[in-house]
């Protein structure tokens, strides 16, 4: 009777071994590949958000030549033609300003010969000889606005070349 219960014991013991064994690798449960797990975790992004991202990329990288270019154009004496060493700068606010749909203040300035109404009328003329400029170049007007200070918001203090010829210009502000 001893070795009928021993016999019985190891035969429940490989039999629960069996079992164990068995539930660790079925065949209809392949292993799970943690790559393939992950991958479909991954959320896919829609065309409106990839568009978005192309968009701000867009905004980012003109924002970054503006950035480069400056936000001043000057002008010669008594006058409000825009110069061509400015023309670069401007398309570079053209740019960013049709890619972004900011809108933008252009401050026109003078230097401090001439009288304060006059000098406020030749800084209007400059604002929107850079708003001119801009529309030209695809910027709706909508987004501009112009603002004259004259000679009233120096840039350079003094009563000297130099500084006359710094203080003629228009300031582009978002």
């Amino acid at each position: 009777m001893a070795i009928s219960n021993t016999i019985g014991k190891l035969a429940g013991v490989a039999l629960t071994a069996a079992l164990f064994v068995g539930c660790a690798q079925t065949p209809d449960a392949p292993e799970v590949d943690e790559t393939q797990a992950n991958q479909e975790q991954v959320v896919q992004k829609t065309p409106e958000q990839i568009a978005a991202e192309e968009r701000q990329a867009r905004v980012d990288s003109a924002k970054a030549e503006v950035a480069n270019m400056g936000d001043t154009v000057f002008f010669d004496f008594d006058d409000s033609t825009i110069k061509s060493e400015s023309v670069t700068t401007l398309n570079a606010w053209a740019n960013y300003l049709k890619v972004s749909g900011d809108n933008a203040v252009i401050q026109g300035h003078t230097d401090e010969r001439g009288s304060r109404e006059y000098n406020i009328s030749l800084g209007e003329r400059r604002a929107n000889a850079v708003i001119g400029y801009l529309t030209s170049q695809g910027v709706e007007a909508s987004q501009l606005e112009a603002v004259s200070y004259g000679e009233e918001s120096p840039a350079v203090d003094g009563s000297n070349e130099y500084a006359w010829s710094r203080n003629r210009r228009a300031v582009l502000e978002l």
